[in-house]
């Protein structure tokens, strides 16, 4: 009887031991878990950032919205890479100062004879106007020349007529503008006149090297140089396929 009474406190002793163990384990389970999971325990709450916005894009922080809209060194907003407005302009909007007048008062030449109106150069570009020009010459000579064979009028106009000496050892080129009215531009080979001042007619057998343009306007002949680059004689015709009084520039380059 004794025995019994005794044994009692020692299993009740043994089993009061063994719960307040466990009891002073677990808050060390519960923080070992909780790093192993990454939370902190003994901060007051997690911070989702809800609050704050969308989370940071830059390095430094804060969200990056447009790049280009940063307001530049100088001041001003940057819409561009090149970060300041352009400030030239366009050039094809400047005023042309070599504009073409059409309305310009320009003089005819007076003349050197019946057949030739005036001199032209290396280097030239002049102005010049039909007005006043005498007519030699129609349809049937520049035909006969080979300079139009198949022309745009009868030309029965007048023409202006310039003697040119080819320099013989360079390549030519003479430029036509007429943008006000239309004129043809014709170049015939012909030293008769320089040596004793006989004109072309349209039965003439020796002329019948011409270069020639009929361009509507505008007008360009190509003058070779010659093989052995002796000098030879042009006679330069600027007319129109119908009868016009207007201006025009004529340009010569040797080269």
């Amino acid at each position: 009887m004794g025995g019994r009474a005794r044994s009692g406190p020692t299993l009740s002793f043994a089993g009061e031991v063994t719960v307040r163990a466990v009891s002073s384990l677990l808050p060390t389970a519960l923080l070992l878990g909780a790093v192993v999971v990454g939370c902190d325990p003994f901060a007051k709450g997690l911070d989702t950032g809800a609050a704050d916005g969308p989370g940071p894009v830059g390095g430094d922080g804060d969200t990056d919205t447009d790049a280009d809209t940063d307001t530049d060194s100088d001041g001003d907003t940057d819409t561009d890479s090149d970060a300041d407005t352009d400030p030239d302009t366009d050039p094809d909007t400047d005023t042309d100062t070599d504009a073409f007048d059409c309305d310009a008062s320009v003089t005819p030449p007076a003349g050197i004879d019946s057949c030739v109106d005036a001199t032209l150069r290396c280097g030239d570009s002049i102005i010049g106007t039909t007005r006043g020009a005498s007519s030699r010459w129609e349809s049937d000579a520049y035909v006969s020349w080979y300079c139009f064979p198949l022309p745009d009028g009868d030309y029965a106009g007048g023409e202006v007529v310039y003697d040119f000496q080819h320099p013989g050892d360079r390549d030519v080129t003479i430029t036509l503008e007429a943008p006000c009215e239309e004129l043809d531009l014709a170049a015939l080979r012909w030293g008769f006149w320089d040596e004793d001042g006989e004109c072309p007619t349209a039965g003439s057998t020796l002329a019948t090297d011409c270069e020639a343009d009929d361009g509507r306007g505008d007008g360009v002949v190509e003058l070779p140089e010659i093989p052995d680059g002796t000098p030879y004689h042009y006679l330069v015709m600027v007319e129109g396929p119908q009868p016009v009084d207007t201006l025009y520039r004529l340009t010569v380059t040797c080269e």
